[in-house]
């Protein structure tokens, strides 16, 4: 049975997910998005089976998803995604469409750069592992660099350059790091933001202030989790700017940044997670793409001569103790707290609980009692100044890069 079961509304049948824009649905979903037991119609009638998430969109419709990966939707249900539904290129005039009409272009956007991101992170850690004994093979400026190297390489994403794709356009491509200001809420930021941008020509940084169209703004802003001090960054960024100078596309990524790496995240606990775990492991992934993962577990099976079990979803973190490779998942919510969170976290528990081997583990982590981070220090490399990536305070805009 394909749709969804609604509290109040009983089985709201579907042909598609794209039907849920439908006026009708979208009343539907309007009055339930912060009602409990909303659920995949291919587990009806056992409601609590597989629930759904009713999502706010930037244009204020609404849209009906699943919860994750880990979610075993029948065959035929219109919620079942394909193993390798990550690895679908979108067209390029979608990516860098500016008009605003496509409704897809702002999650194209954020789809090629969080492609870009993950295999980047992944060729880091896989450098990173064969070099163990050297941690400074690597360090920030590489990994801007292989980043900025693959936007203009038409191989390492399917079917066209990023960069020549948008100058195509008329825009210009960067990438770098972003921090909001302290005690105010994202959505109310006017004005130019300070953007730390990575340079070519300088091997590193250099600070600018620019101006961020409010509908890339509002787009990029959907794209992340902002929970308390999470709003303040740091965040790796992906941005296209028009020949004004105003970015009109622009991606966020949460990070951890230090002297040596950037690792991804997807919340300000997993960044005081990370920031915990680095100096105690070495190297360490965090798996942004199932795609890659998969790929990463496979290479690092060969690197330890046994067997890993292919990964079914994707967990917080993974890293190697010894000869095993241990696969984390954070708690962001103590139990109990947050009741459809608990379900959730138990579900992909149980599903890896038998996966184990000689060569795989798994661990948890109680990220909500992690303590709070004052600042995450990074010094670029190549003689560039150093610059303090803070989670209190913002950089004055004056400041200049040798």
């Amino acid at each position: 049975m394909n749709g969804f079961f609604a509290p109040g509304h009983g089985f709201v049948p579907l042909e598609a997910r794209s039907e849920v824009f439908v006026p009708a649905v979208q009343q539907i979903l309007a009055d339930i998005h912060h009602r409990k037991n909303v659920a995949c119609g291919c587990q009806f009638p056992q409601p609590e089976a597989l629930l759904l998430e009713v999502i706010r969109q930037p244009d204020g419709r609404w849209r009906l998803d699943r919860r994750s990966v880990t979610d075993e939707h029948a065959d035929g249900c219109v919620f079942r995604l394909d193993d390798n539904f990550e690895a679908q290129p979108p067209a390029p005039d979608l990516v860098f469409d500016t008009t605003w009409l496509r409704k897809a272009s702002g999650p194209a956007f954020r789809h090629v750069a969080r492609h870009q991101l993950s295999a980047v992170h992944a060729q880091m850690f896989l450098r990173r592992l064969k070099k163990a004994t050297s941690p400074t093979s690597a360090g920030v400026a590489d990994f801007l660099a292989s980043f900025w190297r693959r936007l203009g390489n038409a191989e390492v994403y399917p079917f066209y350059s990023l960069r020549e794709a948008a100058v195509a356009l008329k825009l210009t491509l960067s990438v770098g790091f972003l921090r909001l200001p302290c005690d105010s809420a994202p959505e109310d930021i006017l004005g130019p933001l300070v953007f730390e941008t990575w340079s070519e020509e300088l091997g590193g940084m250099k600070i600018e202030a620019i101006l961020v169209d409010h509908r890339a703004w509002i787009d990029a802003l959907s794209g992340i989790k902002i929970i308390g001090r999470a709003c303040t960054g740091p965040y790796l960024f992906m941005a296209a700017a028009a020949a004004s100078g105003t970015m009109v596309k622009l991606s966020l990524f949460p990070i951890y940044v230090d002297a040596w790496q950037v690792i991804p995240v997807d919340s300000h606990t997993e960044r005081k997670r990370a920031a915990q775990l680095v100096g105690t492991v070495e190297p360490l992934y965090k798996p942004v793409r199932l795609d890659h993962f998969g790929k990463v577990t496979n290479l690092v099976e060969q690197f330890l001569g046994g067997s890993i079990a292919p990964p079914r979803f994707r967990v917080d973190f993974a890293y190697l103790v010894g000869s095993k490779m241990i696969w984390e998942e954070v708690r962001g919510f103590a139990p109990g707290q947050l009741l459809t969170y608990d379900t959730h976290f138990d579900r992909k528990q149980q599903l890896e609980a038998a996966r184990g081997s000689e060569f795989l583990g798994h661990q948890v982590c109680a990220g909500w009692l992690l303590p709070e981070l004052s600042a995450v220090s990074c010094p670029y490399e190549k003689g560039t100044l150093p610059v303090e990536v803070s989670l209190e305070t913002l950089p004055q805009i004056d400041q200049t890069l040798p």
